[in-house]
């Protein structure tokens, strides 16, 4: 009989195989050990809680994302007022006098990097949107202020009707450019529009405009003043504390305005962020009637608790909190004139 003859592996070829596997098994456990013996370690200090990815997935493990506390009627938004319903996080549903306006749309579960395999890698809210993207009525404006992940959800801008004007700052085209938007109006610093009779104001604040620390682009962020017909909001978006809310409503006077509050721990995130306190004292110098205090208890991403920043504005306000702020759970509804 003849043909080709395939020898095994050596005995020798295979011990150093076996060798090589165990090897790899045992740094394998050593691993997990170390992380584990970690995660004790962070958990028994506290240093656990204080680390915002493990904090977002802790309670990510132990609560399922929770309905809104409220749901808002839109039909009572109507007439010849502004209304606002914080639907959450940084996403206000306004309407001046009959314009909608919605501002920073944020409806996926979870914002963050998208990818090709899982999806979204990122935060996943803590409470359901107020309304669904299919519950909004037929918008006007869809007004981003910058480009960051929790802020300018694209899964959902790519959901939403494209109808409405998007309303954004400079440097997002590439951003933009594949959402399906027929009208997509950029605007600057100091800059004002009229779109769909809604006069829109931009102007910058203290925080920054890039979608992610590695890139290299220059992204705009703005705050903006709305005004139709005698009516006028603003909103201020992102910010450390700055007396720019005050300057700018010397020259156009505002009814109401939304600032910001959480995301202020640890004390570094103070240069881009404003602690109760200092949304208090900028809300004061806009010399408006109404704070509408929004952007808490969404998402995780910074160490304070979840309701300590309505807690602490509430400590700010002392006797004016009443009466002043309108807006204190997602789902509420604020009508000017009430």
């Amino acid at each position: 009989m003849t043909g080709d003859f395939i020898s095994p592996p050596s005995l020798k070829g295979r011990a150093a195989l076996r060798r090589i596997v165990k090897r790899i098994m045992a740094l394998v456990v050593f691993t997990l050990v170390v992380v584990i013996l970690l995660a004790v370690t962070l958990a028994a200090t506290g240093w656990f809680r204080r680390i915002i990815p493990f904090r977002g997935v802790a309670h990510e493990i132990a609560h399922p994302i929770s309905p809104a506390r409220l749901t808002p009627d839109i039909k009572t938004m109507t007439g010849d007022r502004i209304s606002a319903a914080w639907i959450g996080h940084a996403t206000l549903l306004i309407n001046i006098r009959g314009k909608w306006i919605l501002t920073d749309p944020a409806f996926s579960e979870r914002v963050g990097v998208e990818t090709p395999w899982i999806g979204v890698i990122g935060q996943r809210r803590i409470v359901e949107p107020a309304l669904s993207m299919e519950q909004l009525p037929k918008l006007d404006i869809i007004a981003i202020t910058h480009a960051h992940m929790d802020h300018m959800d694209l899964p959902a801008l790519r959901k939403l009707p494209k109808d409405a004007t998007l309303l954004v700052p400079n440097g997002l085209e590439d951003l933009t450019a594949g959402l399906g938007f027929s009208k997509i109006e950029e605007i600057r610093w100091g800059e004002e529009r009229e779109i769909e009779g809604v006069k829109i104001y931009a102007f910058g604040a203290r925080h920054w405009g890039e979608r992610t620390p590695w890139e290299k682009k220059t992204r705009g962020y703005n705050s903006y003043v709305f005004s139709n017909g005698g009516k006028s909001l603003l909103f201020a978006s992102d910010t450390a504390y700055t007396d720019v809310f005050g300057a700018v409503t010397k020259q156009r006077p505002v009814d109401a305005a939304v600032f910001n509050l959480g995301a202020y721990e640890p004390k570094w995130f103070r240069q881009a962020h404003s602690t109760s306190a200092d949304v208090w004292k900028m809300f004061k110098q806009t010399g408006a009637k109404t704070l509408l205090p929004i952007h808490w208890g969404t998402f995780i991403i910074s160490q304070e608790t979840i309701d300590d920043p309505m807690l602490w504005l509430r400590a700010e306000a002392g006797a004016e909190f009443d009466g002043t702020v309108k807006i204190r759970y997602i789902g509420e509804v604020w009508r000017g004139g009430e």
